[in-house]
């Protein structure tokens, strides 16, 4: 089994992450994206002590709702910025094509 430890530092280098990108990135997106990585730190955390004091396994199954959830998110928002990156329309990035 692997160590609490492990856990413990994989959910707080999800939060960093959050954090460092709400921070930083001005996009919306962005920010979304890093909120979705500080929820899925602290449902980590809500598990690990879930696990180790024995609670209900309808909370588990709650966040592993919540953590499902988070992911279907994240892949909606990655998908809307991937259509929405200038970077791909050429057309946006030449003035003399419109």
């Amino acid at each position: 089994m692997i160590n609490l430890y492990l856990y413990l530092i994989l959910a707080i280098g999800f939060f960093t992450i959050g954090i460092v990108g709400i921070l930083i990135r001005r996009s919306w997106i962005h920010k979304v994206l890093s909120i979705m990585f500080i929820n899925s730190s602290a449902c980590i955390i809500f598990l690990i002590f879930a696990n180790i004091y024995q609670f209900d396994p309808e909370i588990d199954l709650f966040v592993l709702i919540l953590i499902i959830i988070s992911f279907f998110q994240f892949m909606a928002s990655l998908i809307f910025f991937h259509k929405s990156d200038p970077v791909e329309n050429p057309k946006l990035n030449n003035p003399e094509m419109l």
